[in-house]
């Protein structure tokens, strides 16, 4: 099947063509007609603007038929001529959108395609040289069995147009139409799209504003294609489809309206993307990203970002919004890739990880949950290490989550992955800094860092620190008074410790100045990835580690290795808070305590009941 493309896996619904690259061989099936009729010869027009066949086979009634030469090279004139017809057609449309002269009837019965083809197609048949032996029956039975073969993907689902088939055991994820009508309208739709242009949209030129106003366009224009009633969530994720499309980016929105994948790769142009889906792991997509698919993700990032992507800047890492969906790109270019060009794209997903969820799976215990909540609160200096891909920021996210609604949290990002403000009832400030990749030219993570002394942050939250700059810059603003949660890339604890002292030559003093590392594990399972807590240790004063929680094993749950009361941490942030070290010890007792007894419950009950226990905690020493 290497050979072939098709329209649809979908269960439900026989395919109705095949490309073949060898022999450039277009195969059609019409179960529906008894023989060769007008409708059916406008498709097969209608699909010569796509292929450039030799032969094109024909089904009707179980039978097949060859189109003879003279008759095909007839049909691709006349195709040829319908194409330069519709695009000037469709050219107009674009002027006259948003104006009183817009006649959507009239476009229809020129430019229709579904449930029957406009004039700009019929009116050619009547100039086509039919004759008697234009087709000749033939035996093709194998690829009968091909268009009337049923998916046999193990899981499936739709959403909205799309139609998603998983194998686990071959490590498949297929992404079709659901129906072929789909297939061909948002081909149609997309090229009336990329002549629709606003004044913003040029302007600009950024991703949100063309969205908007080809998503507006294309509602309107969907009516020229077909007059059939489509419903609204299929219309709509039809429609989105088509925008993007408009853009070069018809590969990639199939992924993005897959909540379940959270994050898809390229390892060079050419190639098949594959996924991380949430339930079954790594999985190899059917989707080849050619070149002008790469060159399209390219031009959008840079539009957006700025930035360039040439030889002497080979990377490039952004935030990009699609459709409300945020994600952090990243792309690689020669020199510094061997092949043509390496795509990394996350998802950000605003939900927050479920403390019943991560409980039930092992992720950390109850005393360990409550710990860093606690810790959270009373303002620690947390490090969260582990590999990449290990969970570090979703980690970040969850503790961030439970912080007061009235703490000014700060964010200073290259790339947003930490949570958006605005949406938990919190005051969050972003500040998007010029990633790593960019050379640092512009405004940098660590100008900002030492900025953010005059910004009054209750929390600062940096996300992940790279470079030697960063750090150094971070440790002036823990050693100013700042309280900072960050992540970083690190095996060990110890091993970031000593990166700290030996690669960037912070003193031990400073390194002290942190309260508390978290090591992130991962283990990968066949496709699957099991992410938790391996470890909770302080930094006491000499800056060397002492274990508070952690576990040997991935079978074993991580507990608390020696009395949290002969820890430094309550000491240390008892000092800092002004708050007797007895209470604080008894906040973490109540949290400890709620979060055991709602451990089944949603977060916000779980925050609710937490908060109100840190305002008595605050409340109790106020009064002294």
């Amino acid at each position: 099947m290497n050979c072939f493309q098709h329209s649809s896996l979908y269960t439900d619904v026989g395919r109705t063509w095949i490309w073949s690259n060898i022999g450039r061989t277009l195969y059609l099936f019409y179960p529906d007609y008894p023989e060769m009729n007008p409708q059916v010869i406008c498709d097969i027009m209608h699909k010569l603007m796509y292929f450039t066949p030799q032969r094109v086979l024909i089904s009707f009634k179980d039978h097949w038929y060859d189109v003879c030469k003279e008759y095909l090279d007839s049909m691709k004139k006349y195709s040829r001529k319908a194409m330069k017809e519709k695009t000037g057609l469709y050219r107009m449309l674009s002027e006259k959108y948003d104006t009183a002269d817009l006649d959507l009837n009239d476009a229809r019965e020129k430019l229709s395609i579904r449930p029957f083809y406009g004039s700009v197609y019929s009116k050619l048949i009547l100039q086509l040289p039919l004759s008697s032996s234009f087709l000749v029956e033939c035996q093709l039975q194998e690829y009968e069995k091909i268009f009337k073969r049923r998916s046999l993907e193990e899981h499936n689902y739709v959403l909205g147009h799309l139609f998603y088939g998983i194998d686990v055991k071959k490590n498949s994820y297929r992404v079709s139409f659901k129906t072929d009508d789909f297939l061909w309208i948002k081909r149609e739709l997309s090229k009336i799209l990329r002549f629709i242009y606003s004044e913003k949209m040029l302007r600009t030129g950024k991703l949100k504003d063309i969205v908007e106003y080809r998503f507006k366009a294309g509602l309107k224009f969907l009516k020229v294609l077909t007059s059939e009633e489509i419903n609204e969530p299929i219309k709509k994720s039809l429609v989105k489809h088509a925008v993007y499309s408009s853009m070069g980016l018809s590969k990639i929105y199939p992924l993005i309206n897959d909540g379940n994948v959270q994050c898809f790769f390229l390892d060079d142009v050419g190639e098949k993307i594959y996924v991380d889906h949430a339930f079954f792991g790594r999985l190899n997509t059917n989707l080849i990203l050619k070149e002008k698919d790469f060159e399209s993700l390219v031009t959008l990032v840079k539009r957006e970002t700025g930035l360039n992507l040439d030889y002497s800047h080979p990377s490039i890492k952004a935030s990009i919004v699609f459709s409300k969906v945020l994600t952090r790109v990243s792309i690689d270019a020669p020199p510094l890739t061997l092949g043509r060009g390496v795509i990394d794209v996350r998802k950000h997903v605003v939900n927050i990880l479920s403390l019943r969820n991560l409980l039930g799976s092992e992720y950390f215990s109850v005393e360990g949950a409550a710990f860093l909540i606690f810790a959270m609160l009373n303002r620690a200096n947390i490090s969260i290490i582990g590999e990449p891909n290990s969970g570090k920021t979703s980690l970040l996210n969850f503790l961030s989550y439970f912080m007061p609604s009235w703490w000014r949290i700060v964010h200073i990002e290259d790339a947003l992955e930490t949570l958006p403000p605005k949406i938990f009832n919190q005051h969050r400030v972003v500040y998007i800094v010029d990633p790593f990749e960019s050379g640092e030219k512009g405004s940098t993570k660590t100008l900002e860092i030492v900025k953010v002394l005059h910004r009054t942050p209750s929390y600062l939250i940096l996300g992940e620190i790279q470079t030697k700059g960063h750090v150094k810059a971070m440790f002036h603003a823990v050693s100013a008074g700042l309280r900072v949660i960050h992540t970083a890339h690190a095996l060990s604890s110890s091993g970031f410790i000593k990166r700290l002292a030996e690669v960037h030559s912070i003193p031990h003093l400073l390194i002290s100045e942190l309260d508390l590392i978290i090591l992130m594990k991962k283990l990968e399972l066949n496709n699957s990835i099991k992410r938790f807590i391996g470890e909770i240790v302080e930094v006491n004063r000499d800056s060397n580690l002492n274990k508070l929680f952690s576990r040997n094993t991935i079978l074993e749950e991580m507990c608390c290795q020696s009395s949290l009361k002969d820890s430094e941490i309550f000491e240390r942030l008892a000092r800092l808070n002004y708050i007797e070290e007895e209470i604080l010890y008894d906040e973490y007792e109540a949290i400890e305590k709620t979060v055991r007894e709602n451990r089944y419950s949603e977060n916000t009950t779980v925050k609710n009941l937490i908060q109100k226990i840190h305002l008595r905690v605050l409340g109790k020493s106020m009064r002294g």
